[in-house]
């Protein structure tokens, strides 16, 4: 059967033939993005009248410098040397310092940034005042047991520490949840224990972390993206469709979005969803 060739998603939710085809050519960059791009449109739609404005800021997540990628990072240009031979030569003058690349460049050099959404009450002038809540859509090196992970971790506990709502989103099934009392669906020996491969997290931290509430909505392959309510300040509530921004992601006018997601369906081998138990992305229902 030849490839599916479609910019509208062949799922009710997440596509995880595509996911797993981002996360294995190290582009999970551009679809983070792009996801945040259109989690920010439908969110100002929906907070204007409620009294309140999202705004896009520099995520908690950091993206070290080839992290994402199973091979060597690609370069713009490429400098070949035709004399086999001078590779083993011996430089001709002394070095200044003894580095290696990684330690010259530094282990907290960061490329294509991700973002994050903040959400905040608008002021008489409607300027936005203090952040009442945080979203984070999580990347591939940003969860599991690396540097970045821990980092990111610390960096979510400190912002529930200030009284921040946080809301995570993940949508990347080859890897653990963020929460270790949630089953791993990675782990197919833990499928009978209700492990699900997608969630969102709503953790309000108010009045502290002991007696503020956690929400985990999970769901599984082929099933929608839910809606959830997300608390704000004293009663107010925003109930947020999340299949929303990610369907404009494939279908909407955005032509950039729209490329990224046609030329990822062209490059992979996804087929419509399978109804049998495995499908070839690793995903079971």
């Amino acid at each position: 059967m030849p490839p599916l060739r479609s910019i509208r998603n062949q799922y009710l939710g997440v596509n995880a033939h595509l996911h797993s085809f981002w996360q294995a050519t190290g582009t999970w960059n551009r679809a983070h993005n792009a996801q945040i791009t259109h989690l920010l449109e439908a969110l100002r739609a929906q907070l204007l009248p409620l009294g309140y404005v999202a705004e896009m800021g520099e995520s908690l997540q950091i993206r070290r410098v080839g992290a994402d990628l199973p091979q060597r990072p690609r370069a713009d240009l490429i400098v070949y040397d035709t004399d086999p031979r001078r590779a083993a030569q011996p430089p001709q003058a002394a070095a200044i310092a003894q580095l290696s690349v990684a330690e010259l460049l530094d282990e907290e050099e960061v490329t294509h940034p991700y973002y994050a959404v903040s959400l905040h009450p608008l002021a008489a002038d409607l300027s936005p005042g203090e952040p009442v809540a945080w979203i984070e859509l999580l990347s591939p090196t940003n969860k599991g047991r690396g540097d970045a992970a821990n980092l990111y971790l610390g960096k979510r506990r400190a912002l529930l520490d200030s009284g921040l709502v946080f809301v995570e989103i993940d949508y990347l099934h080859e890897t653990p949840p963020t929460f270790s009392r949630l089953p791993d669906y990675s782990d197919r020996r833990q499928h009978p224990l209700g492990a699900q491969p997608y969630r969102i997290a709503i953790l309000d931290p108010r009045p502290d972390l002991w007696t503020g509430q956690a929400r985990v909505h999970e769901f599984a392959v082929d099933a929608p993206i839910p809606s959830v309510t997300i608390p704000l300040n004293a009663d107010d509530r925003l109930v947020f469709d999340f299949g929303l921004p990610y369907r404009r992601m494939f279908e909407g006018a955005s032509t950039d979005t729209t490329s990224i997601t046609a030329r990822s369906l062209r490059a992979s081998t996804a087929t419509a969803p399978p109804t049998s138990a495995a499908s070839p992305c690793g995903c079971w229902r």
